[in-house]
């Protein structure tokens, strides 16, 4: 399997798409809350994108790309074999909240998925009443 080849990709609409890529290195260290930076060409367009799972045993991280500018567009024309030119990451930092509120202790996490052995971390084995995701999106 050649780096960052998409193993599988599926159309969730006609502008978004799931891509599984082969990037064995990212998903080694892959956290909840992490994104990373694609690039179909050399020369393309640097686009920040979050990860939305990784397997470590695979070597897989998995990305949903929605088609809003001229390299998204282009990033959900590829087909399954094909490969990006780099992808950069993980990058941002993992960040779990852990607070009680009205009696019960709620976890958010920056991520709609989050991997369950961060937030055991997070608790420090105290018990889990609620987990509730957000994620933050920022348009210039």
């Amino acid at each position: 399997m050649q780096k960052y080849q998409i193993v599988n990709k599926i159309n969730l609409s006609d502008t978004i798409s799931l891509f599984e890529i082969y990037a064995p290195l990212i998903a080694a260290s892959a956290k909840a809350g992490q994104f990373v930076i694609l690039r179909y060409t050399q020369e393309g367009e640097r686009v920040p994108v979050t990860l939305v799972d990784w397997n470590k045993e695979k070597g897989t991280i998995t990305v949903i790309i929605q088609a809003i500018g001229k390299s998204t567009v282009l990033f959900n024309t590829l087909k399954t074999g094909e490969c990006f030119d780099s992808v950069a990451g993980p990058l941002g930092q993992v960040f779990i909240f852990v607070r009680a509120v009205e009696g019960l202790r709620i976890v958010v996490a920056v991520e709609v998925l989050i991997h369950m052995d961060d937030v055991a971390v997070a608790l420090d084995g105290d018990v889990l009443d609620r987990v509730v995701p957000f994620r933050v999106v920022v348009r210039v």
